[in-house]
């Protein structure tokens, strides 16, 4: 009971009203982030029909979703780990990810992007994503927890990242 005594608590001061403390700040941050991030979700769950169709195709023509794919997987896998799945250097999928490698070159590993299009599929969370084990659409409402889990995950990650440097 007296650690709560101690705890930092609001207080009635302007802080606290316009928003200008570091904690309102940083959720703002957070906020904003969160919707980019889960318009980046969205984007890639109507890419892959809902997580059903993750195919060689859809990463090589939309290579953005693949830090979206990454983090709806249970663990959420970091480009090394989704490398150690694959034919395919963990700096090739960043450079992929990062949108940073030409056309052609990404055309030219195709091939080798079905086993990353595996590994995400087989990794995908089924806590999150039930439908996928039923074989069937989601559900609007599964949809909105879907991409808010996905962006959360994203936001996460990026903090931790953001933190370490």
């Amino acid at each position: 009971m007296t650690e709560h005594l101690n705890a930092p608590h609001w207080n009635d001061s302007d802080d606290a009203v316009d928003g200008s403390s570091p904690h309102m700040q940083q959720k703002a941050c957070f906020q904003a982030n969160r919707v980019r991030l889960a318009s980046a979700a969205e984007l890639a769950m109507g890419l892959t029909g809902d997580f059903r169709h993750i195919t060689k195709e859809s990463i090589g023509a939309f290579p953005e979703i693949l830090s979206v794919l990454r983090m709806a997987c249970t663990p959420p896998l970091s480009i090394p780990a989704l490398a150690a799945h694959t034919h395919l250097p963990a700096a090739w999928l960043e450079a992929l990810e990062n949108d940073q490698l030409p056309h052609d070159e990404v055309m030219e590993h195709l091939p080798d992007l079905e086993y990353t299009a595996q590994a995400l599929t087989h990794n995908l969370d089924p806590v999150a994503f039930p439908w996928l084990e039923a074989d069937r659409r989601a559900s609007p409402r599964e949809l909105l927890v879907a991409t808010f889990f996905v962006a959360d995950r994203m936001c996460c990650a990026q903090y931790a990242k953001e933190k370490k440097a």
